[in-house]
């Protein structure tokens, strides 16, 4: 399954890339690699019945002890 995954986000971003690397936008370029690459990652860890740990919890921490200082 996950090499689907990644078939498919390599067409999504070689469709993608192109404009981008015509019109030399180097900076855009690496910031939409590092995100197709984040999506990935995690897509796969999906795919691969891995458990990805919720960041509301650790927000939620974060918010809590700010209040608690006010």
């Amino acid at each position: 399954m996950f090499i689907i995954i990644i078939i498919l986000y390599s067409l999504i971003a070689g469709i993608d890339v192109v404009p981008l690397y015509k019109n030399k936008q180097k900076k855009e370029l690496s910031i939409y690699f590092a995100s197709i690459a984040i999506c990935c990652f995690i897509s796969i860890l999906t795919s691969l019945d891995i458990k990805i740990v919720s960041p509301s919890m650790m927000l939620q921490e974060i918010v809590i002890s700010i209040k608690r200082l006010f």
